[in-house]
């Protein structure tokens, strides 16, 4: 026995609304994501100057700003400390978020250098850190488990969190 099925145009244009209101959905979610974690790496950024924590960048597809912020960026009367408001917002000010395509990567990135470049010195613990910056270390391994726990199974409600913080 066998069934014959005609092709309704009807569906196909169901289909691809359907489809392509998922795709924008899981890009926004994706945006989301990486929103989420941008933010967990400025929030436990070590603080000094503030150069590490403000030169945190955004690039989708590749690492496009290599910018470091200088010393002398912000009026210190004594030295910041992690969750130090101004170069966190010097970081999202500078953070570029647009669209994403699925497929397409988004890169969070770190170039802080003074004598040396040392964001990576930060993040394989090789810094010792003052008492107010204790936990520093591992910023990019946090952040990932931190996304990981919050969102490694997407359901209606992560969904919803995440669109809302994304593009």
């Amino acid at each position: 026995m066998s069934v014959a099925v005609k092709k309704s145009a009807g569906f196909d244009a169901a289909l691809s609304r359907f489809i392509e209101k998922a795709r924008n959905k899981a890009e926004e979610a994706a945006v989301g994501m990486a929103k989420v974690a941008f933010d967990n790496l400025l929030k436990n950024s070590p603080q000094y100057s503030g150069d590490f924590a403000a030169s945190w960048r955004v690039g989708y597809g590749a690492i496009k700003d290599y910018t470091c912020e200088s010393s002398g960026s912000f009026p210190m009367e004594e030295p910041l400390h992690r969750g130090h408001p101004d170069a966190i917002s010097t970081a999202k000010e500078n953070a570029t978020w647009g669209k994403l395509k699925l497929g397409q990567s988004i890169f969070i990135s770190n170039t802080a250098t003074h004598d040396e470049p040392y964001a990576m010195k930060i993040e394989r613990g090789e810094i010792t850190f003052r008492t107010v910056n204790m936990g520093s270390d591992h910023l990019v391994r946090r952040a990932h488990a931190y996304v990981l726990r919050r969102f490694g199974t997407i359901g209606p409600t992560q969904l919803a969190a995440l669109r809302s913080v994304g593009v």
